[in-house]
């Protein structure tokens, strides 16, 4: 009886040969006799790419990234996403397609050409989306007063005309569902957005750059930093970085730990820290528990903190509120801009 690899070598020579029906029925017959025989999954994809079934080489593609992120399930993968397969099972691993052929001197075109197709793709899906959701989502306009995190993304995607978002931390999507912009890519560890990592491990493998960029994932202040560091390395030039919880109205609210429902964690150290950047000009709009606006520019107002930041005080935050959060209601912040 023959074994999943004989099957799978016949298969493809069926595919050299240009004889895809022959092969998907090769390969069908390995997958029964070892469902996770990695090369049957790969190859398996081609057959249904090359006859025209991009849904179902999807499906086989997905299943081969759980099992390896090799040099042949990147390629095989970027041709199937290129043969109009939009499915979401292989939109999540556009990332690891992307990387995996630039790592490979031979695929860098392919690369480039599959890095446009996800940002087209995305697009098409970001006006859909912001179509189906317009009539729960506030009405979005250059006049509608600034009020929360949504309010000040999107005037921003409107003034400026961005088209590329990144959110870090969506677990709820309260915020990542009314943004406007065509391109949206929302990661989270646990539910929520479109990509699920930690947003160390997304920034440690993404290539793509960003308009806009939300940091609302892990309220503590060395991980803020951490993330508005990363945040400027893939931000474009004239782009916008957003914080949240910046401005606690208690001191229970920016304990380290969560105590209480609102848990705004100890943010504000990170922007008081971001302040006396000579690179990084900051404003905090001053609602929605504090949002942080950063444009990377010279710093028109900075700060001297009497020590370093993480040893700042809750009282310490009272007493100089205004002049280290640099507080500024919505058409001060629309001015600031």
């Amino acid at each position: 009886m023959d074994s999943a690899a004989n099957l799978v070598g016949i298969g493809r020579q069926f595919l050299t040969q240009g004889q895809d029906a022959y092969s998907l029925v090769t390969f069908k017959l390995a997958l029964e006799l070892d469902p996770a025989f990695l090369p049957a999954h790969v190859l398996i994809s081609e057959s249904y790419r090359r006859l025209g079934e991009s849904a179902r080489a999807a499906k086989h593609l997905a299943k081969a990234f759980q099992l390896s992120s090799s040099r042949e399930v990147t390629t095989v993968g970027a041709r199937v996403a290129l043969s109009q397969a939009a499915s979401s099972e292989l939109t999540q691993h556009c990332h690891a397609l992307c990387n995996g052929l630039l790592d490979d001197a031979e695929q860098v075109e392919l690369h480039h050409a599959l890095r446009a197709h996800f940002e087209s793709q995305a697009i098409a899906a970001g006006h859909t989306a912001a179509e189906e959701s317009s009539t729960t989502s506030k009405p979005v306009s250059l006049e509608s007063p600034l009020t929360d995190l949504a309010s000040v993304v999107n005037y921003c995607v409107l003034r400026f005309g961005f088209r590329k978002y990144l959110e870090i931390g969506c677990n709820q999507e309260i915020t990542f569902r009314q943004i406007i912009a065509p391109y949206r890519i929302g990661v989270d560890p646990v539910k929520g957005g479109s990509v699920r990592l930690t947003s160390d491990e997304f920034f440690a493998e993404t290539n793509d750059d960003f308009d806009i960029i939300l940091i609302d994932g892990l309220h503590r202040a060395e991980q803020v930093l951490r993330d508005v560091g990363n945040a400027l390395r893939y931000l474009r030039r004239d782009g916008v970085i957003i914080l949240h919880d910046c401005s606690p109205a208690t001191e229970a609210h920016q304990a380290p730990e969560p105590v209480e429902f609102i848990w705004n964690g100890d943010v504000w150290k990170a922007l008081v820290a971001l302040r006396t950047d000579p690179q990084l000009d900051i404003v905090t709009g001053d609602f929605d528990y504090g949002v942080g606006v950063i444009r990377r520019r010279p710093n028109s107002d900075p700060i001297v903190l009497p020590r370093p930041y993480l040893q700042l005080s809750w009282q310490e935050l009272e007493q100089h509120r205004q002049e280290w959060l640099r507080l500024c209601l919505s058409e001060e912040v629309k001015a600031w801009l």
